[in-house]
């Protein structure tokens, strides 16, 4: 009869005429003579009231109209505005009936029925109420909120473990901004940032202003995905969880991931102590509540745009709440059926391949470097052998000393690759540092620490270690490394490829992936994406690979662009204004033509 916990929409039968349109009725199969069809006229809800109760309450009705067949209450609507206790309405009945009282033995039977509904029914009121819906509490901006913009911020409280019958509830921070232009669009954008382990609300400002072309009919949306940014719990690891480091272990690529493994376990003993169930914090329980914030704001749908880890997150949503998504745009697609740490080095050796292309193919830099790759791997095998101390700002405006050696280079480097408006500085910056200068080095590497400013780490391993870590073995990920070995010492450093990264997912205690977490989304929901073809991260073929199931999807790459294609200006921005207004982007992508390889910077 049910579905999801909601009756079953139907008609009228044998010639009888239904008012009501659009009421929810069950069929209820009486004695022969007596037939009698009774509505419940329940809108498909999610009210806990209405799941535990609605089949009751009907079965109720039933049997009192076997007792009193000409007293047939009425139920209204039972989603009374502002309240989770149903409303009865004295409004007319839909029915079609044919009048028959029914003999004295069913009415027996229907009293014998009612007693034990009695019971049933008082038994469901006074058990342990289901875990609470989740609700949204409008709060003070943490955040400066500049003269112009309205912006209403607060918290949306979910279960941490919907899955358990008892446990704890955690606040999402979230920040809408209000568009101030008429007519206002019924669904807005809500923004998902990447990571995993990002926050967004505290740039809800700056988003709102930076993409204003989009959003000028529309509202934004922004939440701090659970464990991140404002939210609470933070997942963020701090300084309290440092431990203390051997002289000089973290002058080499394998005592820095020692220590970054020690102070990880820290931050998972301080988490953990405090009531945290990491296991919890997952792309799944991520999705759903998406799905919570949108109901518990009261939007029937919306647009998702996500970028980098945000789009495998919106990809999720799609599989949870399709019904209330408008369209999705995907920006440096992150789909489930790829890998991430297996994909890798290849990725950065072919961002790597291109720029040497690149730079080649432009006369100004083939002769500033005219053996860039040469240049570049002297370059690590220098420092591998003699690493320097380089003076750089740190993000609270300390300068501080940092190594760098051959690996701390290429994270430096993959860092710049990522950002479009440092990729015709990279030949310079190689170039500069095999001559001993590296200023531009130093201040590649100063952006690389403020992007990495509140990242919540404990998020990020409860993540990947439920997906992409746990379905790529060890020996997998090694080996993709061992194909390139320009890069092969400097993955030996990086946590992920380490020996200890087996025992630092087993310490999250995070549940093995279901089966179906690598498949890929199928949808008919509109979707846009959108790649940079020198992303160094998230290749410009996982676009292409996702939107095979997509099936009303567009795909534009844009050349001379890395990790995050929104951030190329305003041919991006037009192409997600006009696909917002039209499900195609089509018209507007003559821009791409204006984006080209990288105009290198070679003095």
């Amino acid at each position: 009869m049910a579905r999801d916990g909601h009756l079953r929409k139907g008609a009228c039968a044998r010639g009888h005429s239904a008012e009501a349109s659009g009421v929810w009725f069950a069929r209820v199969s009486l004695p022969r003579r007596s037939i009698r069809w009774y509505t419940a006229a329940v809108r498909p809800t999610r009210s806990s009231f209405q799941r535990h109760h609605a089949i009751p309450l009907l079965a109720w009705f039933v049997v009192r109209s076997k007792l009193f067949p000409n007293h047939l209450p009425y139920i209204g609507h039972m989603d009374a505005p502002g309240s989770d206790i149903p409303a009865f309405d004295s409004g007319r009945a839909l029915t079609c009936e044919k009048g028959h009282t029914a003999p004295m033995r069913y009415r027996w039977l229907a009293l014998i029925l009612l007693g034990g509904l009695w019971f049933s029914a008082t038994a469901a009121i006074i058990a342990p109420p289901p875990a609470l819906a989740a609700q949204f509490t409008a709060g003070p901006c943490r955040f400066r909120v500049p003269a112009g913009l309205h912006i209403t911020c607060g918290y949306l409280s979910v279960p941490e473990d919907r899955g358990a019958t008892k446990g704890r509830v955690i606040r999402l921070a979230v920040a809408i901004a209000h568009t101030a232009r008429a007519p206002r669009q019924a669904d807005p954008v809500v923004y998902l940032a990447g990571g995993p382990g990002s926050g967004a609300v505290a740039s809800t400002p700056a988003l709102a202003l930076g993409w204003a072309e989009f959003l000028a009919h529309r509202d934004l949306i922004v939440v701090d995905q659970r464990g991140t940014g404002f939210s609470q719990p933070s997942l963020a690891c701090t300084a309290q969880d440092h431990t203390t480091t051997a002289p000089g272990e973290l002058q080499t690529p394998g005592g820095r991931a020692a220590t970054e493994y020690r102070d990880l376990l820290r931050c998972r003993d301080r988490l953990t102590t405090a009531g945290v169930r990491l296991a919890a914090y997952t792309t799944a329980a991520n999705a759903e509540d998406l799905r919570d914030l949108r109901i518990a704001l009261g939007y029937t749908r919306w647009n998702i745009l996500g970028i980098s880890y945000g789009t495998r997150l919106a990809l999720a949503a799609l599989r949870v709440d399709e019904q209330g998504i408008r369209s999705v745009i995907l920006d440096s697609v992150y789909p489930p059926q790829e890998n991430l740490f297996t994909a890798m080095p290849g990725s950065l050796d072919r961002t790597l391949q291109m720029l040497y292309a690149d730079c080649a193919a432009e006369a100004p830099c083939r002769k500033l470097a005219p053996t860039l790759r040469t240049t570049l791997t002297q370059l690590i095998a220098t420092l591998d052998a003699r690493p320097v101390d380089v003076a750089v700002h740190s993000p609270d405006d300390r300068l501080v000393s940092v190594r760098i050696d051959g690996a701390r280079l290429i994270a430096i480097v993959l860092g710049a690759l990522s950002q479009s408006r440092l990729i015709p500085l990279v030949p310079l910056a190689i170039v500069n540092a095999a001559k001993s200068d590296y200023s531009l080095i130093g201040e590649f590497e100063r952006q690389r620490e403020q992007r990495a400013q509140g990242h919540s780490a404990a998020m990020y391993y409860a993540v990947e270690c439920s997906e992409d870590l746990a379905l790529a073995g060890l020996s997998a990920r090694q080996a993709a490394a061992a194909r390139y070995p320009l890069l092969t010492d400097y993955y030996r450093g990086v946590q992920e490829f380490t020996p200890a990264s087996g025992d630092l997912c087993q310490a999250w205690n995070v549940i093995a992936p279901k089966p179906d977490v690598s498949a890929p989304v199928v949808s008919d929901v509109p979707a846009l994406l959108l790649a940079g073809e020198y992303d160094p991260i998230t290749p410009a073929a996982w676009a292409d690979t996702a939107a095979a199931t997509l099936r009303h999807s567009e795909v534009y790459h844009a050349r001379g662009t890395g990790h995050a294609v929104i951030t190329r200006g305003a041919c991006p921005r037009k192409l997600i204004a006009t696909f917002l207004d039209n499900f195609t982007a089509n018209s507007a992508a003559t821009c791409l033509a204006g984006i080209g390889t990288p105009v290198f910077v070679w003095q």
